[in-house]
């Protein structure tokens, strides 16, 4: 899945984007590419010239311990990032990969609730569908 803010669509409808030494190395700890043309980590680099982006950084979003996606941040602006912003970055990561936890769950638990639902209607033999709560 793929949410984006303030770059052009084009950017992002590629159709395969392949899996670049940046998010390979993001999968396990926080990258910084502080300047996108000179460092060269990233695929598609004359795209990002193009969109107007110089600075990135890529960090996991983690569940216990286990990568569940990749948050990217894209600057226009060559951009050193110090301690407070790093941990400021990592919270959002944090907070991010928790709202979709969440999300998943309240999802499986929807699911559990109507199969429970509809299995004891049925069981009780109180007609095919129970009524809507």
């Amino acid at each position: 899945m793929t949410a984006f803010y303030g770059v052009g669509v084009e950017f992002f409808s590629k159709k395969v984007l392949p899996i670049d030494d940046a998010i390979k190395e993001c999968l396990d700890r926080l990258v910084i590419v502080s300047d996108v043309p000179v460092e060269g980590l990233l695929a598609f680099p004359e795209d990002l010239t193009k969109e107007g982006l110089r600075s990135v950084v890529c960090i996991p979003l983690k569940i216990k311990d286990t990568s569940i996606g990749v948050l990217r941040l894209y600057f226009d602006h060559v951009r050193d990032f110090a301690h407070g912003d790093q941990m400021l970055i990592e919270i959002l990561a944090d907070f991010s990969a928790i709202a979709i936890e969440n999300a998943r769950l309240f999802n499986h638990i929807k699911r559990d609730f109507q199969d429970l639902s509809r299995d004891v209607w049925r069981w009780y033999d109180w007609g095919e569908k129970p009524p809507k709560i």
